[in-house]
């Protein structure tokens, strides 16, 4: 179980006089800075500075009463949300929660994981230098990055590029109502398990297997490498090579 402690001014109530909320600080390498939103947007891109920022822009005419924005430091990381006022935990990925939409832009240092989830809005991550994990409910889920990725959406679709051919642990998209690219190195190797039912399946690799239209299991490059794991009901799977 994690031990939470509060950051000091880790929880603070958005006042009409409050343009955003602002936070930055040392997060080690190997932790992780999360973001749970609900409904708004999250983005994440490279910090520049060696320490994590996290912006918050609230759009609600009330947001005083509406919306709190609220940080917790956690054994491994940082964890920031939306919650109602007075509310001093934050909410389980993918629950409801305050109606007004609150807006995150967070720069991720090297080797710091980054988690992004919200319920009514996008997620994505540009060119980081770490493990990711993405998800919404309804939106679409943008990634690209060194280091693994797991990517979940309902009603969206993915579009991802895993910038190296390795990975610490087994990549993972799925949505169900879209489609899903992915783009990985030219020399990558995998075990490539992809399903759809509504769709087909697209690849620039020479996939060997079991492969149809619409289910793949089978490899990709050379023996070796791990395991690579994607899905989606309703949409196209398309996997391509890049430069």
């Amino acid at each position: 179980m994690h031990t939470v402690l509060m950051i000091a001014l880790g929880s603070l109530l958005l006042s009409a006089q409050d343009r955003d909320f602002e936070w930055h600080g040392p997060v080690a390498r190997g932790s992780f800075i999360e973001i749970r939103g609900i409904n708004g947007n999250v983005r994440a891109v490279p910090s520049t500075s060696g320490e994590v920022e996290v912006l918050a822009t609230v759009d609600s005419p009330d947001r005083a009463l509406s919306v709190q924005v609220h940080m917790m430091q956690q054994e491994n990381g940082v964890t920031v949300c939306s919650v109602f006022p007075g509310e001093k935990v934050c909410r389980a990925p993918g629950d409801s929660g305050p109606g007004a939409r609150v807006d995150f832009v967070v720069r991720v240092p090297e080797g710091v994981d980054f988690l992004g989830s919200t319920v009514n809005g996008g997620v994505e991550v540009e060119s980081l230098k770490s493990d990711v994990q993405a998800s919404t409910i309804n939106g679409q889920v943008r990634v690209s990055t060194t280091g693994t990725l797991r990517a979940k959406t309902v009603n969206g679709s993915i579009d991802a590029a895993l910038l190296k051919p390795f990975w610490s642990k087994p990549p993972e998209l799925s949505t169900v109502n879209g489609g899903i690219r992915l783009v990985l190195p030219p020399c990558a190797n995998a075990a490539l398990q992809a399903a759809t039912k509504n769709g087909k399946i697209l690849t620039d690799f020479n996939a060997k297997g079991k492969v149809t239209d619409h289910e793949v299991n089978g490899r990709i490059g050379a023996a070796g490498g791990g395991r690579l794991v994607l899905n989606t009901v309703n949409g196209i799977i398309q996997l391509k090579r890049g430069a």
